[in-house]
């Protein structure tokens, strides 16, 4: 029973932290890792593939459910592991952190915890290396006075003596002077069989 606890407390918490806080840095809601399979797809989401993340997600309730009922399907948790290891790839290029971040947040969470945020969401753009020192720029020379310019004129508009718009009127439509009277259908004098 203490070995759960201790599992529980050094892996577990500190793992649902670091993911709550690098879901939240991405602006997904941190939350979402509380959920299973649901946190997949938000990780996929980050990571960019969000069809990758459905996929995991699947493939990660039919694992849960093969599990529940006692049976294990070797393929399954190969392709969960392959294709959660491409996300997970991806997932790691979204933020400035190097690969012994990854490992300590991966393999020993309750040290990693504390390097959460000194990490930046990037989204996936390379950070840029520093530029180098130029060359001295030499002083603009001088700009040289505008030709100039001839003045403007105002021309006025020429009034026309026509209306611009001219409204087309529809001839009148003549309606009946009498109402039709409508008559019911007479009801059949022979009974139906």
């Amino acid at each position: 029973m203490l070995s759960y606890l201790l599992v529980i407390i050094l892996f577990v918490v500190p793992s649902i932290i670091i993911s709550w806080k690098l879901v939240a840095k991405a602006g997904q809601p941190g939350w979402s890792q509380l959920i299973p399979a649901w946190n997949w797809y938000i990780v996929g989401r980050v990571a960019k593939k969000p069809t990758l993340g459905i996929v995991i997600a699947i493939l990660a309730v039919l694992d849960y459910l093969l599990r529940v009922f006692g049976a294990t399907f070797l393929p399954l948790s190969i392709a969960f592991l392959v294709i959660g290891l491409i996300v997970l790839n991806f997932y790691i290029k979204q933020f400035n952190a190097g690969v012994g971040k990854w490992a300590l947040w991966i393999f020993l969470p309750f040290i990693g915890v504390f390097f959460v945020d000194k990490t930046a969401y990037i989204g996936g753009v390379t950070p840029a290396a520093p530029a180098a020192p130029s060359a001295p720029v030499a002083p603009a020379a001088p700009i040289a006075p505008a030709a100039p310019v001839a003045p403007v004129t105002f021309v006025a508009p020429t009034v026309s003596t026509e209306p611009a718009f001219q409204p087309q009127v529809a001839a009148p439509v003549a309606y009946p002077a009498a109402p039709v009277e409508l008559t019911p259908p007479t009801p059949p004098t022979q009974p139906l069989v």
